[in-house]
């Protein structure tokens, strides 16, 4: 994105998708006209009135405090500088600071789209043809289908995702209320009549909404079922000296040292000699030192701590202990001193060493000398945290139209001693969880296996591919030649046609002859 260039062509290939043009920009709704997002839309014909009947509903902004005005973070040299009125004029500002949108709206007007760099930031943003100010980006296509409120940014580097990465995809989850908290922010709507009561089923009311775990995520818990699932295994890389690194112990009747990856490596075995620690984390189980399938996707490495590493830094010669420790096989940290047959008093001698005179070492991914590690840019705006309105349930507003009667007390003691507890048939109640799965937390896995799919498909002679028409004939080669040259790269294709043109019949064809060359590997 630094080429002028590249920014113009890369503003002209979006700004055919990405829009902020309003159809109808003094568009006014006339009275009698329903709510555009409501109606169905297989009923209704996709027209430039329809589409700013839906932009003009829900992507233009509206700034308010709660959500997007914010104060700017002052720098701090201005407020050295002043002297006299224009401190007192600062001053006054400081008690009632202006507050800017932290989306910047309302944007400029502009005919072209444009990749611009806008002041205080590191990285060029995409702005889309406006004739708006206040109208978010959008696909026309997207939002007639969407029929809803969207915003559409492409990404004009890595330093951009990561701050958008880190702003929106790692926020922490909302502390739990203390009590004090929760008792302070039902007071205020406290019934005068009877307030320990209406304070007490208020305060409860609040608990009961506190919560601060999801009924999916406890079903998950209780189901054994994992919370989340991914296509790349994650290991965490203990980049500290090995003197230092964490050691854990497990209890098994005895104390056993639980030993980690990087002792596992030191200690391995003969036949592994030449095997990088990078290599090892990438491509082999970390307990039989197997190496995983071809096709298998290597682990990724999340290093702690990263070092910096600029030369002028006091880190500087523990980064290089790094980059040395990933790339040269080794048994003991010591070793890492010695390149080439020739020994170093320093980590960052070796290293620099290293540089010159290497050039194949696979890329670990920790970063190069003197280059700045992309992280996400501060926010420019002061944090401000706003409290949310209790929301009253309809049936508050049925209570308080009811006698006001006292509440009903029992004494929490007798409690199963009751006549009503005693007279209760309990019968039907026992024994209903008892289920070993449920104890055990594996009922879910005892249902699948239970429950097993049956994947097996018709047996279909080979001549049978010869019934296929030429596209459908393209699709087949396509993927058995695949298969039978052990290409270990995913294939990915889309098989798509109308009713009736044999896309079953190709798949079904597909999976027969596939779970035949297998010769007894299982089902495909």
């Amino acid at each position: 994105m630094e080429d002028e260039a590249a920014r113009d062509v890369f503003a002209r290939t979006w700004g055919f998708h990405v829009t902020a043009i309003n159809p109808e920009p003094s568009r006014t709704m006339p009275q009698g006209e329903g709510n555009p997002l409501s109606v169905d839309p297989l009923s209704i014909e996709m027209t430039f009135l329809r589409l700013s009947q839906i932009v003009n509903r829900c992507q233009r902004h509206k700034c308010n405090t709660t959500y997007c005005l914010r104060v700017r973070k002052r720098t701090g040299d201005l407020a050295r500088d002043m002297e006299g009125a224009a401190a007192d004029i600062e001053a006054a500002n400081v008690a009632n600071p202006e507050r800017e949108c932290r989306f910047d709206f309302p944007r400029a007007l502009r005919e072209l789209a444009a990749v611009i760099r806008k002041e205080g930031r590191s990285y060029y943003v995409f702005e889309a043809a406006r004739n708006d100010s206040l109208m978010n980006n959008f696909n026309p296509a997207i939002i007639l289908g969407w029929l809803a409120n969207i915003d559409i940014s492409p990404c004009t580097s890595l330093q951009a995702v990561i701050t958008y990465a880190a702003k929106y995809c790692s926020k922490s989850e909302k502390k739990t209320e203390s009590f004090a908290r929760l008792a302070d922010q039902v007071l205020p709507h406290t019934s005068h009549v009877q307030p320990l009561l209406s304070f007490s089923s208020r305060l409860m009311n609040k608990l009961i909404a506190e919560r601060d775990y999801s009924a999916q995520e406890i079903s998950h818990l209780l189901l054994n079922i994992p919370l989340q699932e991914g296509t790349r295994m994650v290991v965490t890389v203990d980049c500290r000296p090995l003197e230092r690194q964490a050691r854990s112990y497990r209890v098994d009747g005895d104390v056993n040292e639980a030993i980690g990856s990087y002792r596992k490596y030191l200690e391995r075995k003969d036949q592994h000699e030449d095997i990088t620690y990078l290599e090892y984390l990438q491509s082999y189980n970390l307990n039989t030192w197997r190496r995983l399938a071809a096709q298998a996707k290597k682990r990724v490495l999340s290093y702690f701590p990263r070092y910096k590493s600029m030369e002028a830094s006091s880190q500087f010669n523990d980064f290089c202990r790094v980059k040395l420790m990933m790339v040269h096989p080794h048994r003991s940290p010591e070793e890492l001193l010695v390149v080439g047959g020739q020994r170093f008093d320093s980590f960052t001698a070796a290293y620099m060493h290293c540089r010159q005179h290497h050039d194949t070492h696979a890329d670990d991914h920790y970063g190069e000398p003197d280059t700045d590690e992309l992280t996400a840019e501060e926010d420019e705006f002061e944090l401000e945290i706003h409290e949310e309105p209790i929301a009253e349930e309809d049936w508050h507003e049925l209570a308080r139209m009811l006698p006001d009667r006292p509440l009903e007390e029992e004494d929490i003691d007798i409690l199963g001693r009751r006549d009503i507890d005693i007279n209760y048939d309990w019968t039907p109640h026992v024994g209903r969880y008892a289920d070993d799965g449920i104890l055990n937390s594996d009922y879910w896995k005892q249902r699948k296996a239970e429950n097993t799919l049956d994947l097996d498909v018709d047996d279909q002679p080979l001549e049978a591919r010869d019934s296929l028409n030429p596209e459908q004939r393209i699709v087949y080669d396509t993927v058995m030649g695949h298969f039978l040259t052990q290409d270990p790269s995913q294939l990915l294709l889309h098989v798509d046609g109308g009713g009736g043109t044999g896309k079953s019949y190709l798949i079904n064809l597909l999976s027969a002859h596939l779970q035949s060359a297998t010769a007894g590997r299982g089902t495909p």
